[in-house]
């Protein structure tokens, strides 16, 4: 098969005296013209460029979902897995209320009238509360052991 110079050497050369006419039926064995011979040259390297196009495609179509994988696996890695002070979510396990306070309200309810409303009658409610309660969770006396991948606190 030729190669892109070849072809641009034997498009470019004469028939006179050079032996291209000979030269381009290397690649054709049957009594074409010059014309078509440049025809098929030029589809066979068009061919080749389209199969390296398709070929670059699916190394992309497959290669780039994998990358994509690794990279979002080792962000949840960096901020999930604490192996040191400088981890990602240190700061947040170390105080539980980093990003804020747990703050819980509970509210009651009393019933005023409990014999009405054994005879049938509406209940009359009281609300009791709000009972509230702020959260606070700090850890601190760090461990790491590096051969069992723990941490103890």
């Amino acid at each position: 098969m030729a190669s892109d110079a070849e072809y641009s050497r034997l498009r470019d050369s004469d028939d006179e005296g050079t032996g291209s006419i000979f030269t381009l039926r290397r690649f054709c064995r049957c009594s074409c013209s010059r014309e078509q011979i440049f025809a098929r040259i030029q589809l066979i390297c068009s061919l080749k460029k389209l199969g390296c196009c398709f070929i670059f495609s699916l190394l992309i179509a497959f290669l780039v979902p994998v990358l994509i994988k690794i990279q979002i696996n080792e962000g949840i890695r960096d901020n999930v897995v604490i192996d040191s002070r400088e981890a990602g979510g240190f700061k947040q396990f170390e105080d539980r209320s980093h990003s804020g306070n747990d703050r819980t309200e509970f509210f009651f309810f009393n019933i005023t009238n409990p014999h009405a409303v054994l005879k049938g009658e509406k209940p009359h409610l009281q609300e009791l509360g709000p009972f509230v309660y702020d959260s606070f969770q700090h850890r601190s006396g760090f461990i790491w052991n590096t051969i069992e991948d723990t941490l103890a606190y």
